[in-house]
């Protein structure tokens, strides 16, 4: 099993529309994992790239620290692009 793959647990809850902030999460790897969901495969840096700038852009009014994406907080709530 690919260690960069995740957990069931991890898949399960990043394809809900909302996303909860775990310990140790960052926007890429959120985006990487749901990418990766949708493609089902491992995703190219581009794919994550563009899903990365859409979920930080949908959650500007919800960052701790407004325009800074590299500060989030377990139990944070994210809204997922669709």
């Amino acid at each position: 099993m690919d260690p960069r793959a995740g957990s069931e647990a991890e898949d399960e809850a990043i394809q809900r529309i909302e996303y909860t902030v775990r310990p140790g999460d960052n926007f890429w790897e959120v985006a990487r994992r749901r990418v990766r969901l949708a493609v089902g495969a491992e995703p190219s840096e581009e794919q994550v790239r563009d899903y990365w700038l859409e979920l930080v852009a949908i959650n500007e009014s919800r960052l701790v620290e407004p325009g800074n994406p590299d500060l989030l907080l377990p139990g944070q709530t994210l809204r997922l692009p669709a």
